[in-house]
């Protein structure tokens, strides 16, 4: 049985993968029992536990009560940085979806971004439509919390300023028949989705 090279060759694999089994085995089992012994936490959790320090001249509202992966700087092309300060009066996008740990060199969603630096740019007059938040998720894309608590869910910032027509127009519809909206979904193009309150 053993003279056959075949049968030889197969043992010797196994031999070698329960060896590189063994070894990882005990690896990890010691650093575990290391690390218990010792008290010592590992893993992601801390990013959303209390920070407990401040950022110096920042941009963003942010104190020591909040998460470590609370703040990221991101530039124009959705790249997240390091260590940089947030350009004076731009604005904070909250990220509402399921969250996953941002590196620098990471990409978030640029045309999410993009429109933002539309709204900043329309200069809109009307209280319904001025933004005080946005809001990010994965499902969504951008959502607009208005000065009136209204909501709107813009998406992407392809056919923005469609958007932001549609949106003016379906505000005075609206307001000429009396109909209180909360939130509008501007994503399916000549076919917006109202809420009323």
């Amino acid at each position: 049985m053993f003279q056959s090279e075949r049968v030889r060759g197969i043992l010797y694999q196994v031999l070698l993968l329960a060896a590189v089994v063994g070894v990882g085995w005990y690896l990890v089992s010691n650093t575990l029992h290391n690390l218990s012994t010792r008290q010592i936490q590992v893993g992601f959790g801390f990013l959303s536990r209390e920070a407990g320090f401040e950022i110096a001249e920042s941009h963003i509202a942010y104190d020591a009560s909040n998460a470590y992966g609370r703040a990221f700087v991101v530039d124009a092309d959705g790249v997240v940085l390091d260590r940089l300060p947030a350009r004076e009066g731009s604005p904070e996008v909250v990220a509402t979806g399921p969250r996953r740990d941002l590196q620098p060199g990471d990409r978030v969603d640029a045309s999410a971004l993009r429109a933002v630096e539309a709204f900043g740019a329309a200069q809109l007059r009307r209280a319904e439509m001025t933004p005080v938040a946005y809001e990010w998720s994965p499902r969504l894309g951008l959502v607009v919390v208005t000065k009136t608590g209204g909501r709107a869910v813009i998406g992407d910032a392809q056919q923005i300023d469609r958007k932001l027509a549609t949106w003016a127009a379906l505000l005075d519809q609206a307001g000429a028949t009396g109909i209180k909206m909360s939130n509008i979904d501007l994503r399916f193009g000549a076919s917006p989705a109202i809420r009323r309150s």
